[in-house]
C-alpha cells in the first residue's frame, strides 16, 4: 500500500500517524463488504491492525458489510491493534444499536481523534 493514500473502489485507504484510514461512502452492500474484506486482508498481510473506518459518507450497511468489520474488528484486536469507527449516519448509528455493536465498537467524532485515543 502506498504511504499516502490508495483508492479501492468506493475506499479511500490513507495513513494517519500509525493507523490507517479507510473512508467508506455510499450503501456497504454485499459487493462492497466482499471488496471491504479484500482491503481488510491486504491490509493484515502489511502487518496493519490499527485500522480507522471514517463512515461519514456511508449511508447504509448491510449484514454481510458488519460481519466484515466485525472480522476485522477481531483480526486487528488478536493482533494488539484495534478498529474503531468515525462520524457513522443516524441510519448506521441505529442499525449499531439494534445489533449491540455499538457496545463493541468504539465510536468517534473525526480520524485524528480515533488516532490518538489511547486504549484504556
Amino acid at each position: 500500500m502506498p504511504p499516502d493514500a490508495d483508492n479501492h473502489g468506493d475506499e479511500c485507504v490513507r495513513r494517519v500517524g500509525d493507523a490507517v484510514a479507510l473512508t467508506l461512502a455510499g450503501d456497504i452492500t454485499e459487493i462492497q463488504a466482499d471488496r471491504l474484506g479484500q482491503t481488510f486482508h491486504c491490509l493484515f498481510d502489511d502487518g496493519v491492525y490499527k485500522i480507522v473506518l471514517d463512515m461519514t459518507r456511508a449511508r447504509f450497511i448491510s449484514s454481510t458489510g458488519l460481519g466484515r468489520i466485525m472480522m476485522a474488528y477481531k483480526e486487528c484486536s488478536s493482533n494488539g491493534g484495534y478498529l474503531r469507527l468515525v462520524n457513522p449516519q443516524p441510519l448506521i448509528v441505529d442499525i449499531l444499536q439494534v445489533t449491540k455493536l455499538d457496545s463493541v465498537l468504539e465510536v468517534f467524532n473525526s480520524v485524528e481523534e480515533a488516532v490518538a485515543h489511547k486504549s484504556s
